[in-house]
């Protein structure tokens, strides 16, 4: 029997295959109208080239801000979410260890709460989170305890998750926007030396300068998306190694008090 959610599903599917059959209908009967000018190149070139220079500067413009995207998503990431001090603090963790190794402390969780309050209240950190929300049966049980806190640490590190992800997608859209700001150079490069090669009626050594000057601009395009790449790429690698070293301190802590 069918669903009503599968049968929501299947009306959009039917949906979706009618706008495509519909869209290149359009497509076939403008192609025929015009005789199939819009596959003619100079009559897309008259059409495309006057948006190019704007398209350009857009280009450029977004490549710049995704790289300041990135910077400021790193330089807010590492200092208030990944610096160490935000993770926990060494003699609180000695502390705690302590604590933990103290079987009274571990069989009485009022007495666990008390001693463990300074912890909590003198450190603002992930780790007084931790302590805070820790329960009896993790006090109580070893294994428990190390898959406790293993747990709360993932959930801390998908906090700032977002702006991982955001420095990801700016250092993927970018080498992206640097080939699209190539193509487009190009293009008004071509078409500013065909214009003058018909108006002076030869490729003048002033016109070729020219030409050149501005395909290497074009190319530079995609040189700047290709080190934006590489800049987010490292920028994200060092926030997820720090990340990770400072959370599996963090979960390790069980192993001490397990295996001392």
């Amino acid at each position: 029997m069918t669903t009503g959610t599968q049968l929501v599903k299947n009306r959009f599917q039917q949906a979706n295959t009618w706008i495509i059959i519909v869209a290149v209908g359009i497509l076939v009967v403008w192609a025929m109208a015009t005789k199939g000018r819009i596959l003619d190149s100079d009559f897309l070139s008259a059409r495309i080239e006057p948006a190019v220079g704007f398209l350009g500067y857009i280009c450029v413009f977004t490549l710049f801000a995704s790289l300041i995207i990135i910077v400021v998503n790193y330089v807010y990431t590492n200092l208030f979410k990944v610096a160490r001090v935000h993770f926990f603090n060494e003699d609180q963790k000695e502390e705690l260890v302590r604590i933990l190794k103290d079987p009274e402390a571990r069989a009485n969780f009022d007495l666990f709460k008390e001693k463990t309050k300074p912890l909590v209240n003198d450190y603002p950190n992930y780790l007084s989170e931790i302590i805070a929300s820790i329960i009896p049966t993790a006090l109580n049980q070893p294994f428990v305890l190390e898959q406790y806190f293993r747990a709360k640490v993932e959930n801390i590190t998908s906090r700032f998750a977002d702006h991982v992800n955001t420095i990801v997608l700016a250092s993927n859209i970018a080498p992206i926007l640097g080939f699209l700001g190539t193509l487009l150079g190009l293009i008004k490069a071509f078409a500013d030396s065909g214009k003058a090669m018909q108006e002076a009626g030869q490729m003048s050594p002033e016109t070729f300068a020219k030409l050149q000057s501005a395909i290497q601009v074009a190319i530079i395009t995609s040189l700047i998306g290709v080190f934006i790449k590489v800049i987010g790429s490292v920028l994200k690698h060092h926030i997820e190694v720090r990340a990770s070293r400072y959370g599996d301190e963090i979960a390790d802590i069980p192993r001490e008090v397990m295996y001392e």
